[in-house]
């Protein structure tokens, strides 16, 4: 049988690990500040790839789009609440 003597020693030394753990994780999550975390990312230059259009063409691209979308909502929402219906049905469906 264990002693009640036995049981209070092995909780204390567990509290004293759990009070270590804890203290390791406070120290390993203190926050890095913003301008410290910038500093040390390393820096290049955004350069368009052959064949790929330059960042403000793709944004261009991207807004246009973006446009195109909110005008048919605009024009058309009951079409455009069918056809969201309709891909959550098909998907629904699907097996």
């Amino acid at each position: 049988m264990i002693s009640e003597a036995r049981l209070n020693a092995e909780v204390a030394e567990l509290r004293r690990m759990l009070a270590e753990s804890q203290a390791a994780k406070r120290a390993a999550a203190k926050p890095v500040p913003p301008h410290a975390a910038a500093a040390s990312a390393p820096r290049r230059p955004i350069t368009p790839k052959a064949g790929l259009p330059a960042v403000t063409e793709l944004e261009t691209v991207v807004d246009q789009m973006v446009g195109e979308v909110k005008g048919a909502y605009r024009r058309h929402p009951f079409a455009i609440a069918l056809g969201a219906v309709a891909v959550g049905f098909l998907l629904g469906r699907r097996r």
